[in-house]
């Protein structure tokens, strides 16, 4: 059998609300992470999509669902892992039409003129993923969708550096950084010490100097004072 994305939408408590999403091109294209409903017991965070509905403002929605042939769709006979698009007349739970389905790197266009795209399927994969996008035609598909679930390990640490070695490494750094300063600058043109005096100083006397010579006989003796008033002729 084969299950119509229009009819899962609208019986009430079929799937998590979550996993059901109308994308208004208006905003932009969306590119969405999407799985087939037969492996529905095997969705996890973060959900995938079950049904997509394009709102284009009709009557006449379109309905998007990837057809994976696994778990109760294992059987299906028509678009096995293929993107379908059903469009609905009507209201309510009521007959829907195939329009088409897309094989992985291929599109088709709506009657309203977007475009769905299949980016990627990957069946290799539990549960099954594809990646499709709904744009106008002036607008590009977003990147961030990957038909993969698996998370890359961040890598393992490194070994822890012993005190030794990290002192050795700390002093190897400061002698190459001492070295490559000294080594940046460049020497003077001249010396910097004024040049010697072109000849030395006088050297010592050869004796020492002589005073003047003695008198030959004692000073004459001071005049005594006159004492007393001096007498005016």
């Amino acid at each position: 059998m084969q299950f119509n994305p229009h009819p899962t939408t609208v019986i009430s408590g079929w799937y998590d609300t979550q996993d059901f999403l109308e994308i208004d091109t208006s905003q932009g294209a969306q590119t969405v992470k999407m799985m087939g409903v037969g492996e529905y017991s095997l969705q996890s965070e973060p959900r995938k999509k079950i049904a997509l509905k394009i709102a284009n403002g009709t009557t006449r929605p379109q309905y998007i669902a990837f057809n994976s042939a696994k778990g109760a769709n294992a059987q299906n006979d028509e678009a096995d892992n293929q993107v379908t698009m059903m469009e609905y007349t009507g209201t309510g739970y009521a007959v829907s039409s195939l329009k088409g389905y897309i094989t992985q790197g291929n599109s088709m266009t709506t009657t309203e003129g977007r475009i769905v795209s299949a980016e990627c399927i990957d069946t290799s994969v539990t549960p099954s993923l594809a990646c499709v996008c709904v744009r106008e035609s002036d607008q590009t598909c977003p990147t961030d969708c990957t038909c993969s679930d698996i998370v890359e390990p961040t890598p393992p640490p490194t070994s822890a550096v012993s005190e030794r070695e990290m002192c050795f490494s700390t002093f190897l750094i400061i002698k190459c950084s001492h070295l490559m300063f000294i080594s940046y600058l460049q020497p003077t043109i001249s010396p910097t010490t004024p040049a010697p005096t072109p000849v030395p100083t006088p050297g010592p006397t050869a004796s020492p100097t002589v005073s003047a010579s003695p008198t030959k006989a004692p000073s004459p003796s001071p005049t005594k004072a006159v004492s007393g008033l001096t007498m005016m002729y």
